[in-house]
């Protein structure tokens, strides 16, 4: 398998736009909905919800909605050749292509990590903080967002390296292979929900 960076850029640019356009379409749907409704409380909360609070709630879900395409429009921002540069980088230090490869989906993953975590505090801390929905404190929010990526980077380091393997070693038929992980991969979590 032999993935240049050129096709990799390539490969997330088409990715995140479909993400982005998936979202906007996604977040448009939720604000009408939570907008249409605003007037009166759902017939099953009639008794247990005020009007107030119904608005509140709608207010929130239409916010919320609006704030993850900050998220999404960031994603694209990460364009620019910056796979292409890192490559070279990762070339200069070593011949070997898995190492190589690894060392690239690593670096992307940590970015992930540090571009994403003040785009999460505010859409996922102060976003429920200002509305009064967040029960956690600033300081136990953030030891628990870093614990989780930490764990997640963990977990996807070791797998990542495992798969490069894989894709190495099935030579053309690596995407059969990607194909099926992927199949199970959903039918894991569809088990599991």
């Amino acid at each position: 398998m032999q993935l240049s960076a050129n096709n990799i850029e390539h490969i997330l640019l088409i990715s995140c736009a479909l993400y982005v356009f998936v979202e906007c379409f996604a977040c448009a749907r939720q604000v009408i909905a939570a907008e249409r409704g605003i007037g009166k409380v759902p017939t099953g909360f009639r008794n247990k919800l005020s009007l107030a609070a119904h608005q509140k709630a709608a207010a929130f879900t239409s916010e919320s909605a609006q704030s993850r395409l900050v998220l999404a429009f960031a994603v694209l921002m990460t364009t620019g050749h910056g796979l292409t540069y890192l490559t070279a980088l990762f070339e200069t230090l070593t011949d070997n292509t898995l190492l190589v490869q690894w060392s690239l989906l690593v670096s992307i993953m940590g970015l992930m990590v540090v571009v994403s975590l003040p785009l999460e505090w505010l859409i996922r801390y102060r976003l429920r903080e200002r509305f009064g929905y967040q029960r956690r404190s600033r300081k136990e929010w953030f030891k628990r967002t870093v614990g989780i990526s930490t764990a997640g980077l963990a977990a996807a380091l070791p797998a990542t390296a495992l798969l490069l393997i894989l894709c190495e070693v099935t030579g053309p038929y690596w995407w059969l292979l990607l194909w099926m992980l992927y199949l199970a991969w959903l039918f894991w979590r569809w088990r599991l929900s």
